[in-house]
């Protein structure tokens, strides 16, 4: 359009029309025509631009729909999931309910094993209590032993100090006679 204007400013004088001016017109039909193609070519772009409007619609609502589907599957594995897991924390109650009940069985059997032992075999029990006395009356034999051997340590270690004091006092004594000994030479 703009080109329009410049060219009638460039011929047109305003003294005579421009209906009748070969060289105008010529000009004039040329830039009509250039604008028609542009107007043409701007159609075709708009409806290739429509047409991939339309592609890219189609395009997101098959994603949508994709989206939705596997959106479904999965909520459907996480329900499947979660009943899985409300199954085995039952299975597990019950076990350990079944455990406990086992552990309290094999705990009252093993008491009346016990009994049964202790009722049948008096004897055995005589026999381990002699054996501990045994034991307790040789620990005390061995500590008497240590106890007169302490003593008797004791006992020497007294005489080795009287015999200590008796050489201090010896020595003391033969210092004192060499001392006046040397004093009278």
């Amino acid at each position: 359009m703009e080109l329009l204007l410049s060219l009638v400013n460039k011929h047109w004088t305003g003294e005579r029309p421009l209906h009748h001016d070969n060289n105008f017109l010529s000009q004039a039909v040329q830039i009509l025509s250039m604008m028609e193609r542009d107007v043409s070519g701007g159609e075709a772009e708009v409806r290739t631009l429509r047409g991939n409007v339309e592609e890219l619609k189609e395009q997101a609502e098959i994603r949508d729909q994709d989206h939705r589907t596997e959106t479904q599957r999965l909520t459907t594995q996480l329900e499947e999931a979660h009943m899985s897991v409300d199954s085995l924390n039952e299975q597990l109650r019950i076990l350990l309910e079944d455990n406990v009940s086992l552990q309290k069985q094999m705990i009252r059997l093993e008491k009346q094993y016990l009994n049964s032992m202790m009722k049948s075999s008096p004897n055995t029990e005589i026999c381990e209590k002699q054996a501990e006395v045994d034991e307790l009356r040789k620990k005390v034999s061995e500590l008497r032993e240590k106890v007169e051997e302490g003593e008797r340590v004791k006992k020497l270690a007294g005489m080795l100090q009287e015999n200590h004091r008796s050489l201090v006092a010896t020595n003391e004594h033969l210092l004192s006679e060499l001392e006046r000994t040397g004093r009278r030479l």
